[in-house]
């Protein structure tokens, strides 16, 4: 989603998992790069289908914008543009993380 910082979990062709972090200021220019707030200890795993994200982050924010999404595909590590279907576009949510609410 434009705007976002994105952490991005792929199968790559010999079937391990990939992490990679990318700022995502247009959907013409998708550039990896460091994300605004300490990413560390990534890992990821993949069964049944079912993809698993496991990272620490360092936000010092009061709350957090997030927005979960499923792309279409990744190609050479990048990220394809997904739909603009309602379920895309009505994702984000706001959480703290100082507290298990997570709000719309």
């Amino acid at each position: 989603m434009k705007g976002a910082q994105t952490l991005l979990t792929y199968k790559k062709s010999d079937d391990s998992m990939d992490i990679k972090t990318f700022n995502i200021s247009s959907y013409n220019n998708i550039v990896k790069s460091k994300l605004a707030f300490n990413v560390w200890d990534t890992s990821a795993e993949s069964s049944g289908g079912i993809f698993r994200l496991f990272v620490k982050l360092k936000v010092e924010e009061m709350s957090v914008n997030q927005v979960w999404q499923v792309g279409p595909s990744v190609s050479d590590g990048f990220p394809a543009k997904h739909d603009f279907a309602s379920r895309s576009l009505n994702s984000p949510k706001i959480s703290s993380p100082f507290s298990n609410s997570v709000r719309k």
